[in-house]
């Protein structure tokens, strides 16, 4: 499914989801420093709700492809991040097999957080713990859809 532009240009386009990306990565970074009352925190999740607001303003869904060290967006890579590490956003869905998330308005008022702890789950989780796949099977959102690979064994 293509996706329909509400504004006037795709330049604004990009852009809105451009930074609604790098504030996911700040909000990620954020709900891993700090304790959930702390304002830093609370300022890092609400400009990341703002920034879906406007991304809603001009596109109806943010459909990303993720790769190793990138998440593209119509086939633009907007969020980078070359080390290959537990920490970077894109490697720790990529690693277990999630190759595309699909938000959809409503994500940034009703999920954000749930898929925000999912990636603090990731970051810390040990050998064994559950993978991005069953966390986000887990995680029963409504607003975001995904799409992953099996394993190959070999």
């Amino acid at each position: 499914m293509a996706t329909r532009w509400h504004g006037d240009s795709d330049r604004s386009a990009t852009m809105a989801v451009e930074e609604t990306l790098k504030l996911l990565g700040k909000a990620a970074r954020a709900h891993q420093l700090y304790l959930h009352n702390n304002p830093t925190y609370h300022r890092a999740l609400e400009l990341l709700r703002a920034a879906f607001r406007r991304a809603w303003e001009q596109v109806d869904e943010l459909a990303l492809t993720v790769t190793e060290a990138t998440l593209v967006w119509e086939q633009r890579p907007l969020y980078q991040e070359q080390e290959r590490s537990s920490e970077t956003l894109p490697w720790l869905l990529y690693k277990d097999g999630v190759r595309e998330l699909r938000f959809l308005p409503g994500f940034e008022e009703e999920e954000v957080e749930r898929f925000l702890e999912i990636l603090l789950v990731l970051r810390r989780r040990g050998l064994g713990d559950d993978d991005a796949v069953t966390l986000l099977w887990e995680g029963d959102f409504s607003f975001l859809r995904y799409r992953f690979v099996e394993a190959q064994e070999g």
